[in-house]
């Protein structure tokens, strides 16, 4: 039972409690107070007694006329709205603007003489603001300081008089008020017609609030009147004014006369406070902006009534019923479940203020744990129990508890919360009527701003139930405006309908809704169709075109006929000595040359599968994946062969062995049925060690028959490979070209780890197809690539930005923007990109594959609603190798398409009002790192298995190519970073090794125990203490790292990565050093140096050796030559 529950309760019975020094003196007829229920009261007293004390202090306690002096302090909502002007913004968000339509004649002499003693009588409205030994304080003006006067326009001659008169005010309200100067008031007042007016009240929020706007309307009306028609209608003068107010306030919270008050609120919103983060259409503003307008929505009287009938049954208040319905509906947009959303509150409880014209109006935040398992009912019982404790009180200055309450400031947001839900007076902007022939209605100010990002007024009419929604356009747009307000309605009414159904099961989509998510979006239209594996296609072509060239790598060249020849002769090997055939798994551990197409080919030919592995992972990894993908055979090299050291099957070096063998020209061992793997590979896996993903052949030919058409793949494409195998990219990228007789160019490694001889091959092969991932593509773009006005590109692998969009568009004739999980056959959806702003969609899905956008309870989310994405269809994998548990979890049954399968992405998007994918990000920990797909468990695993770490947390910061991997970790002794680095080399790929490590104390954990990445420190640029550099080497190198990093003044003794560098930057670094001085360094170079100086000191030894070994081939006299 509430307290609220409890006083009606009392009342009924008509028991009597008063508030005595502090305890509860009770009077109740006989019988009435029985033991059950004083024993509640007793459970409520402290509740009853702060209650009781606030409406005692209301009520007795009078504002008595402060002294008078040359200046007053301001009220704690007056100090915060001058401090947020101070920083600028629009005038919207600091002023009030009150249009009224008036039909009948007005004089507007009688007007500016009304105004004129408004101003007198409210000393508020005359009022100006300066600073006084470093305190803002407020000076009250004389009259005669005041330039007052009425503006007055006549638009009677004008085609549209109605829209001239809305233009002028939209102006008008965007000019600032002067608050130093005390001119905080303006009026205006247009003809539009004969005995047809428009008057415009605008006055500064320092000085009013919404119910002083009301309040001065009706004392001009009455004053008007008495205008008008001469009459002697005096009013009282005004006891007290705002600034005794403000002397008032400030003295009872000195007095800590709201101490219970300040208690509460500071218990109720300590720990996290969540920030509601609604799905909108444009990014927030970096500094929160005010531009804003409105949407109304009628919600019918039947259904108006219905929500009055259940807050009725509920002991509630229509307010509370429509609180907990905005409530709702926040939560089914985000699914936050810890919600809080301001509500006003007068701030004229007593009496004194009733009269007053101020800033009175305080805020209150009602903060409400919603459970998503339950129905209306309990949701509504709970914003209700929530509502009257804060309503409790209400009397705590809103704008002092923001300055008291330990939260991080954010300027582009409101503090708290985003969203405002108010309840209009039902007579508010209804016609009055003076003297007769003289009515006058409140309108809308056309574009008059918005105060938060969302503020939800409802008010009771003739039709129902009318909803204006006043918006911020800097963050939404009206389609996704109205469709909030649609829910909205479609939410209340199916909740009432099931008032004990769970709230996150709740069904609010139309039928046309749901049909367009769920199946319209996917249909495509386009068509597909294959009849034999990939590779088959390969050898025909070996027959329409053997001497045409297929591959190039390094120099070398191979004939589509040499090359189908290749493979199939190590088919025919593997086959015929180890058996390998349909069902068997072959790994493929080569560098990037034509050996690696080659055995990749002749796998498929033997109707296997093939596993490639990268040639810089580490031996602990090709081991593990070797034996959980049940692989007997490795196609190798000489030089990998210290990797496979300690596995027991069979190496074969497919190089030697093919120079021996007489080559042949068969197609295939057999012809392979499209449901066999085509080839698996490994992915970061949460449990520490990499998962891997199994493809069939179905999946692959259907991958690279949508893009042969879409790109127009033909016989006089070239075709640049930069993608290592293990990756998935890389089977659209070898394969593709192959099978439409184009001509493949492999990068080579060290190719590849230069954007300068990247460039080379892009122009002097005239390639006319490329594909990368962003990080790749930014590279090139910074290295001096122009590209060519011929070219299609492909980025995917990570999140495209609207800048390297731009950069890519204007280089190339087509660019496609394509989306997909390992587990999805390397693409799953795609987007043309056609402008910089798409840059964020990754568009429809494939044809033969379907996506949805499903909620945390596999509902589907409405256009512009963020939920997670899930895919089906023919490009699904057929799962994880040897592990049907992971299987069973991510795969899951369709509940749309019966029986089918559908795959859990884990990514964050949400559908556009035409149907393409917008890409938001990683629902679950997992990230992508320059396409690379990482699980953060993986790599913690790894650094626990270190001696002396403890605590190990896994956090992400930047964006895009930026983004970077942080460590942070605890341990019982001092770890110097550098040796967790070279520890991590040894144990993970490159692309999985975080930019920095991070000893800390402990890792900040939230109330709930869980790690409080909030508070994880943001890395910066961690210059050690100056040293400069003392060698030529060590100049060359700071020069180059200042250059590439930003960052001044870089000493010997800083390191590369701790000053903000990752591998992308590294290899610029890399580049600049190779074509500088000739010098050619790893990539694990950079990272296991401990510093620049260390670096310095390898490169002059790698130049040494190299100097001696030049003179070594040279004619040398010496004495003495020994080998060793």
């Amino acid at each position: 039972m509430t307290i609220n529950d409890l006083l009606v309760k009392l009342r009924e019975l008509r028991v009597n409690i008063r508030l005595e020094n502090g305890q509860l003196n009770i009077t109740a007829p006989e019988g009435a107070l029985t033991p059950e229920l004083i024993k509640i009261i007793k459970t409520h007293k402290e509740g009853i007694v702060t209650l009781l004390e606030s409406v005692h202090t209301a009520a007795s306690d009078r504002i008595t006329p402060a002294p008078v002096q040359a200046d007053y302090p301001l009220s704690h909502a007056q100090q915060r709205l001058w401090m947020l002007q101070q920083m600028g913004g629009d005038a919207s968000a600091y002023t009030i603007p009150m249009l009224s339509d008036i039909n009948g004649e007005v004089d507007p002499n009688i007007v500016k003489k009304v105004f004129e003693e408004l101003i007198e009588r409210h000393e508020s409205l005359r009022t100006s603001f300066v600073v006084v030994n470093n305190e803002v304080r407020q000076k009250i003006l004389d009259t005669k300081q005041v330039n007052f006067t009425v503006l007055v326009k006549d638009f009677r001659g004008l085609p549209d008089p109605l829209i001239a008169a809305r233009e002028h005010v939209s102006q008008i309200i965007k000019e600032p008020l002067d608050i130093q100067s005390g001119q905080l008031v303006k009026v205006a007042l247009y003809q539009l017609h004969t005995a047809h007016y428009y008057l415009l009240l605008y006055i500064h929020h320092i000085v009013t609030d919404e119910w002083s706007m009301q309040l001065l309307i009706k004392e001009f009306l009455s004053g008007y009147d008495k205008y008008r028609n001469a009459t002697q209608n005096e009013r009282q003068p005004l006891r007290i004014q705002y600034k005794d107010y403000a002397v008032w306030q400030r003295s009872l919270l000195k007095e800590n006369k709201y101490k219970k008050s300040r208690e509460y609120w500071m218990d109720k919103l300590a720990g996290d406070i969540p920030v509601l983060d609604m799905p909108s259409d444009f990014a927030r503003p970096a500094i929160q902006t005010y531009n804003g307008t409105t949407l109304t929505w009628n919600i019918p009287e039947a259904a108006a009534k219905k929500l009055v009938t259940f807050t009725q049954e509920y002991n509630t208040s229509l307010f509370i019923g429509l609180l907990a319905v905005v409530k709702l509906l926040l939560f089914r947009y985000t699914g936050i479940t810890d919600l809080l959303v301001g509500i006003p509150v007068t701030g004229r409880e007593h009496a004194d203020l009733a009269g007053q014209v101020g800033l009175f109006i305080n805020t209150l935040v009602v903060r409400t744990d919603i459970d998503p398992g339950k129905g209306l009912s309990a949701l509504l019982a709970a914003v209700k129990e929530n509502a009257l404790q804060a309503y409790s009180h209400k009397e705590y200055p809103f704008d002092l508890l923001v300055e008291e309450l330990p939260i991080k400031r954010d300027l582009s947001r409101s503090p708290l919360f985003n969203v405002m839900v108010v309840l209009v007076d039902a007579d508010a902007g209804e016609p009055q009527v003076v003297s007769g022939d003289i009515r006058i209605s409140e309108v809308r100010v056309p574009d008059a701003g918005s105060k938060f990002d969302l503020t939800f007024y409802f008010k009771n009419s003739k039709e129902g139930l009318a909803l204006i929604i006043e918006y911020n356009t800097d963050i939404y747009k009206h389609a996704r405006i109205e469709r909030i307000a649609q829910h909205l309605h479609s939410l209340m009414d199916v909740a009432l309908d099931m008032p004990e159904m769970r709230i996150d099961k709740l069904d609010y989509l139309s039928e046309k809704e749901r049909t367009q998510l769920l199946y319209d979006f996917s249909n495509t239209g386009g068509e597909v169709q294959y009849e034999a594996p990939f590779y088959q296609l390969i050898a025909d072509n070996a027959v329409l075109y053997p001497d045409k060239i297929a591959l190039i790598c390094g120099g070398r060249e191979l004939t589509y006929s040499l090359l189908n020849r290749y493979a199939s002769t190590l088919a025919t090997y593997l086959h015929t000595q180890y058996g390998i055939g349909e069902g068997r798994l072959v790994g493929v551990l080569l560098e990037r040359s034509e050996w690696l197409v080659i055995a990749m080919l002749a796998v498929l030919k033997t109707g296997a599968a093939y596993l490639p592995i990268d040639v810089n992972a580490p031996a602990a990894r090709i081991q593990y994946m070797l034996e959980q993908g049940g692989v007997n055979v490795v196609l190798t090299e000489e030089g990998h062969l210290p990797s496979l050291d300690t596995w027991n099957g069979h190496k074969l070096i497919p190089q030697p062995l093919l120079e021996r063998l007489p080559l042949s020209a068969m197609k295939e061992i057999a012809v392979g049925h499209m449901q066999n793997l085509a080839y698996v590979i490994y992915t970061s896996g949460s449990t520490g060690w990499p998962k891997g993903v199994m493809i069939r052949h179905d999946a692959v030919s259907n991958l690279l028959e949508n893009l042969r058409q879409a790109l127009s793949v033909n016989l006089l494409d070239t075709w640049l490979a930069v993608t290592t195998a293990a990756f998935d990219m890389s089977v659209v990228e070898i394969w593709l070209p192959l099978i439409c007789g184009a001509r493949l160019i492999l990068a080579t490694t060290e190719e590849v780890q230069s954007p300068a001889l990247l460039i080379e091959i892009l122009e002097s092969r005239q390639v006319t197809i490329m594909q990368a991932t962003p990080g790749v593509w930014h590279l090139l773009v910074e290295s001096g690539w122009q590209g060519s006005s011929e070219s299609r590109l492909i980025t995917g692998g990570e999140a495209l930005n609207s800048h390297l969009a731009e950069q890519l568009l204007s280089r190339c004739a087509a660019l496609w923007n394509m989306y997909g999980p390992t587990e999805t056959t390397v693409y799953a959806t795609w987007k043309k990109i056609l402008q910089p702003a798409d840059a964020d969609l990754i568009g429809t899905p494939l044809t033969n594959l379907w996506a949805y956008i499903l909620d945390n309870e596999r509902q589907p989310t409405p256009v512009g609603v963020p939920g997670t994405l899930f895919v089906g269809g023919i490009g699904l994998s057929k799962g994880y190798i040897n592990n049907d548990t992971l299987t069973a979890e991510k795969f899951i049954t369709d509940p749309y398409r019966p029986g089918k399968i559908i795959y859990n992405t884990g990514d964050l998007c949400e559908w556009s009002a035409d149907g393409h994918i917008r890409y938001w990000g990683r629902r679950d920990a997992q990230v992508k790192i320059r396409g690379f797909r990482i699980e953060p468990g993986e790599i913690e695993t790894v650094l626990l298995k270190y001696a002396g770490v403890s605590h190990v947390a896994i956090h992400t910061f930047g964006n895009g190519i930026d983004k970077y991997l942080v460590a942070y970790y605890t341990a019982d002794t001092p770890l110097e970073a550098i040796t967790l680095r070279q520890y991590l080399w040894s144990q993970l790929p490159e692309y999985m090794i975080p930019t920095h490590l991070i000893q800390l104390d402990e890792i900040p954990l939230t109330l709930n125990g869980k790690i409080d990445r909030n508070r994880l420190p943001e890395p910066i640029g961690q210059v050690t203490n100056y040293q400069p550099p003392e060698t030529d080497m060590e100049r060359y190198l700071v020069n180059i790292w200042e250059e590439i990093l930003h960052i001044p003044q870089i000493g010997v003794h800083d390191n590369f990565f701790l000053l903000g560098g990752h591998s992308l930057k590294a290899i610029l670094v890399l580049y600049r050093i190779q074509k500088d001085i000739g010098v050619k360094l790893q990539l694990k170079d950079l990272f296991l140096t401990a510093n620049l100086r260390e670096l310095a000191t390898h490169i002059e030894l790698l130049n040494w050796a190299k100097e001696n070994q030049h003179k070594a081939t040279g004619a040398i006299n010496t004495t003495q030559i020994t080998t060793i």
